[in-house]
């Protein structure tokens, strides 16, 4: 991407990302003025904002990180972010870096690390929602076509916000429904690195791509 956001910017990014993705515009930290700077990164696509009702039953700004917002934060972790509107500044920037160690040495994505803080995570996602999120996502990857084999690791980008946990799980039981099939990779030499990181084990056979019929 080649808009990269202002400190201020950032420090808005992770507070509204570890107030668990979303939040009425009133209650978010810091404020971000002018709202240009809100607006460019709805320009970016990191974040997107809409009219709800709030508790009083008034219309206000609710805003949620996107699926790209996720995957700026997790690909930029160590980005540098406004220290002057919090005095917590150096413990957030330090509990930022050890994280991206953690997800660095253990492959995972920020996305699953905060779901396995949050036990609620798998009840927060639609079954329904999260099969046609799947379909979505391997039609995006696929180049707008069925019938064609896809990486995991590729499907899993695509859906940074779903837990490993909760992916696997659905993909495992759409296969059983007849709905893909996950197969492995016949030459290993064209196995990498990331491709084993997103394999999904079954009985002990790594599986590395999906493939799905329209």
């Amino acid at each position: 991407m080649s808009n990269t956001p202002q400190p201020i910017q950032v420090l808005f990014l992770w507070n509204l990302i570890f107030t668990g993705g979303e939040g009425f515009k009133q209650d978010l930290k810091p404020e971000l003025k002018p709202a240009s700077k809100r607006k460019e990164l709805i320009q970016w696509g990191l974040i997107q904002e809409e009219k709800r009702k709030n508790k009083k039953g008034s219309q206000a700004l609710y805003i949620q990180v996107t699926e790209k917002g996720w995957k700026w934060a997790n690909d930029n972790i160590t980005a540098d972010f406004s220290k002057r509107s919090t005095a917590s500044g150096p413990a957030l920037a330090a509990l930022l870096s050890r994280l991206n160690n953690y997800l660095n040495q253990h492959q995972l994505s920020l996305a699953e690390i905060l779901g396995l803080l949050n036990n609620n995570l798998a009840e927060n996602e639609p079954e329904m929602d999260l099969e046609q999120r799947i379909k979505d996502a391997y039609f995006k990857v696929s180049g707008g076509k069925w019938n064609v084999r896809v990486h995991l690791h590729e499907l899993r980008q695509n859906l940074p916000d779903i837990s490993r946990q909760s992916l696997d799980q659905k993909l495992l039981d759409m296969q059983k429904h007849e709905k893909l099939v996950l197969y492995n990779m016949d030459d290993v030499r064209h196995i990498r690195p990331e491709d084993e990181a997103a394999a999904i084990d079954i009985a002990g056979f790594k599986r590395h791509i999906i493939y799905m019929e329209g």
